[in-house]
C-alpha cells in the first residue's frame, strides 16, 4: 500500500522548505480514496493563510488534457502558484505541458 496521506504532506513539507507559500493541488473529482487522502495530507501542511490553492479535475478517458486545462488557469491567477502538487503522473505531466507552453523560446 502506499502512504497517499503521508507522501503528500511529506512532498508539501518539501516544497515549503524550498521556500514556495503558494503551492496547488491538482486532484480528481473521480472520488478515488488514494486521491482523497493525498489532499488530507496536503491539507494538513498547507494550513498557512494564501497557500491553498486547490483544483479538482475530471480526468476520465483524457487526464493529461484535463490537467492541461486546470493549471492554464492557475496559470492566470493574479498569483498563480509557485509550485503543483499532482495526484497522478498523468496529472503531473498536463501540468507540465501547460507550464512548458507557456515558457519563453529560447
Amino acid at each position: 500500500m502506499i502512504a497517499n496521506r503521508e507522501g503528500t504532506r511529506a512532498a508539501t513539507e518539501h516544497l515549503i522548505g524550498l521556500g514556495h507559500r503558494r503551492i496547488a493541488y491538482l486532484g480528481d473529482r473521480g472520488g478515488y480514496q488514494s486521491d482523497a487522502e493525498r489532499l488530507a495530507g496536503y491539507k494538513e501542511r498547507s494550513r498557512q493563510p494564501g497557500s491553498i490553492l486547490r483544483r479538482s479535475l475530471r480526468g476520465g478517458r483524457r487526464p493529461s488534457r484535463a490537467a492541461i486545462e486546470a493549471m492554464d488557469a492557475l496559470l492566470r491567477l493574479q498569483h498563480p502558484p509557485t509550485a503543483v502538487c499532482c495526484y497522478n503522473d498523468m496529472t503531473a505531466l498536463g501540468a507540465m505541458r501547460a507550464i512548458r507552453a507557456r515558457a519563453p523560446r529560447a
